[in-house]
């Protein structure tokens, strides 16, 4: 999926992404079975493919956590103002991607733009 956001410099957000299955369309659990999650991964970048480190990144125990049970939203990732307080307002590309135990890599959510605006007011 493709989640377009929107977030002024210096903003806090909570993220949230539910997981369905894609045969079911039912919400999944991802802390056990086949849907059990290794490594989460959300970055930042200017470009969609542009070399790392990422200008803002997170990842499961540092920013994303997953909410226990098939219950959405299951993942839920925490931006504080000091991770995009240096962006320039400008259009980014962020994503989220999944590591599960069987070593499949999959996009929770796929490269998709991310408007970080100025702030309009500042004292």
């Amino acid at each position: 999926m493709q989640l377009y956001l929107q977030m002024l410099r210096g903003e806090s957000r909570v993220i949230t992404v539910g997981v369905l299955d894609p045969d079911t369309g039912l919400p999944v659990d991802l802390t056990t079975g086949k849907w059990q999650v290794v490594t989460l991964e959300w970055q930042v970048k200017l470009n969609r493919g542009d070399p790392d480190p990422a200008l803002v990144g997170k990842s499961l125990g540092a920013g994303i956590v997953i909410t226990a049970g098939a219950v959405t939203p299951q993942v839920a990732i925490t931006v504080l103002p000091a991770d995009n307080a240096g962006l320039a307002a400008n259009v980014y590309s962020h994503d989220l991607v999944a590591t599960f135990t069987s070593g499949a890599r999959v996009y929770l959510i796929e490269p998709s733009g991310l408007a970080m605006r100025g702030v309009v007011n500042q004292l």
